[in-house]
């Protein structure tokens, strides 16, 4: 239904296994993935679609404010087409370079839930 993609690890680099393939990922593990590369990516770095990913000088320009922030996410996973809805998000107060932890509780169009923790 999600279809599938290749495996990425924590820092965007494709994940190889032992026998030297590339790893899959699909269904329920793809959407978590695909939501966590657009949360990181920043917008207008995609050439290909300059709306895609998070507007971050936004939110920093915001000072971090959590209703901006929030209001970014939300517009760029409104974009996702497997996603039902966004339940839930938590995010923490930056640290001292920047970077903010994202929690989020989704539901995809299955009707399933995922929940995941993104860092930005």
């Amino acid at each position: 239904m999600f279809g599938k993609t290749f495996k990425i690890d924590s820092s965007g680099d494709l994940v190889i296994n032992e026998l030297k393939r590339i790893e899959i990922v699909e269904e329920l593990e793809k959407v978590a993935q695909d939501v966590s590369v657009i949360l990181k990516t920043v917008k207008g770095s995609y050439p290909f679609d300059p709306d895609f990913g998070v507007d971050y000088i936004k939110i920093v320009e915001s000072g971090f404010n959590r209703m901006q922030i929030e209001d970014e996410i939300k517009k760029a996973l409104n974009k996702y087409p497997y996603l039902k809805s966004i339940d839930s998000i938590e995010i923490s107060d930056p640290d001292k370079n920047r970077r903010i932890v994202v929690n989020l509780r989704l539901t995809v169009i299955s009707g399933e839930s995922i929940s995941l923790e993104v860092t930005i």
